[in-house]
């Protein structure tokens, strides 16, 4: 049912073929499934995965500073 019962959307498909084509009385399993969390931080993934943008083919690809244009209606 893929990664996390979610990665792919496999749940969904699971759930449709099963109200398609169940018979009635019919049983699924595993009939039910726990998810556990946790939060870490990878700094060798990040690092691979976002600082690549730092320096692609000597360019870097991150948008330029956010820079505030100046309004006419300021001027006074």
């Amino acid at each position: 049912m893929g990664y996390f019962l979610l990665y792919e959307s496999m749940l969904d498909t699971v759930l449709v073929a099963r109200d398609r084509w169940l018979a009635p009385g019919g049983l699924l399993f595993p009939d039910k499934a726990s998810l556990f969390l946790v939060a870490i931080e990878d700094a060798d993934y990040k690092r691979e995965k976002m600082d690549f943008w730092d320096n692609v083919c000597a360019q870097s690809l991150w948008p330029a500073p956010c820079t505030r244009r100046p309004n006419p209606a300021d001027r006074a």
